[in-house]
Order: C-alpha cells, then sequence, then structure tokens
C-alpha cells in the first residue's frame, strides 16, 4: 500500500452559510433614466409596491447598484414591473471595484460560445437567478438592459460573500 498527501482546498466566509449565496445590501443606486414614481431605490426584489422603470425604452439603459464596499458576488435575481407586464429579458452585466474601470461579465461554455449578454425574465413577476461561473469582485455593478418585453423595469436582489473569505486546508492522505 502506498500513500500520499493530498492536501484538499476550499473557500469559505466568516459571518456567512459559505456557499456564497448571502443576500449583499445595496449601499446606494441611480440609473441611466427613471420613470416618475420608478426610480432606482424602487428595484428591490419581491417588492410588491414598486419597481425601477426606466425614462426611456432603449437599449443600454442601466440599474447601477453600490455596495459600499468591494464583494464578492456570486450571482444575481431579477423581475419585471410589480404590477405591470414590463421586465427584462435579456441583459449585461458591468462591473467595478471603482466606479471608473468597467468589466463585463461574461459566461464561457465553450471555446467559441462566450456570452456577454444574459437571459433574464419571461415574464414579470416570475423570479429569475442567474448563478455566476465564476466570483465577480467589485464595488459597483450594473445592469445593462439589451431587450426587454413592453418596458423595461426591473427588481433585483445581488448574491454573494458577506463576511472575510478564508481559506480552509483539509490536511488529507490518499492511499491506494
Amino acid at each position: 500500500m502506498s500513500c500520499a498527501y493530498a492536501p484538499t482546498f476550499f473557500a469559505a466566509s466568516s459571518g456567512s452559510h459559505g456557499v456564497g449565496n448571502d443576500v449583499i445590501q445595496v449601499s446606494s443606486s441611480l440609473a441611466s433614466s427613471s420613470k416618475p414614481s420608478h426610480g432606482p431605490e424602487k428595484a428591490k426584489l419581491l417588492s410588491p409596491v414598486g419597481s425601477w422603470c426606466a425614462g426611456i425604452n432603449q437599449a443600454d439603459e442601466y440599474l447601477k447598484l453600490d455596495f459600499g464596499k468591494t464583494m464578492m458576488l456570486t450571482g444575481i435575481a431579477s423581475q419585471g414591473h410589480h404590477s405591470n407586464d414590463e421586465y427584462v429579458s435579456e441583459y449585461r452585466l458591468d462591473y467595478s471595484v471603482d466606479g471608473t474601470t468597467w468589466f463585463t461579465y461574461t459566461q464561457v461554455f465553450k471555446y467559441d460560445d462566450i456570452r456577454l449578454e444574459l437571459n433574464a425574465n419571461t415574464g414579470s413577476t416570475v423570479v429569475k437567478e442567474l448563478k455566476f461561473l465564476h466570483e465577480v469582485k467589485a464595488r459597483y455593478l450594473r445592469i445593462v438592459a439589451k431587450n426587454w418585453h413592453n418596458g423595461i423595469c426591473l427588481r433585483v436582489r445581488v448574491f454573494g460573500f458577506k463576511g472575510k473569505r478564508i481559506i480552509i486546508l483539509i490536511n488529507a492522505y490518499m492511499c491506494q
């Protein structure tokens, strides 16, 4: 029988569930434009009384979230308007740590299948969740509307690690 040392690492977060599904609180938000009474502060997932709606229905209208500090993000959930049949069906996610330099989140499924625009909602009340294929380090997140149904309206919630990330080492020996 021979044995070999095979250390195993995994990431967790102190003060969280360790799987990156904590709800990340938004410190402030703004938008490229807004309808009256539908400002960015209304963009809370599952809210029965509000949603952010763009003042102009055109591509690249966005909702920008500021988390107040740099966070590790792991996913997003979205809905459309709280009472009308208006929702974003496809969006792009841009993120930044400083609010000046922006990066676009991509999903790579194969070498030739890189997606910048992500499928979103198929109805205004259904919650659409997107788990990121890799963690995103960001203080700011922009949800940029690319396609929509009847109007650009969003309610969102972002997930990630709330506490400090820690790396856990499990000492393990593999024997055959």
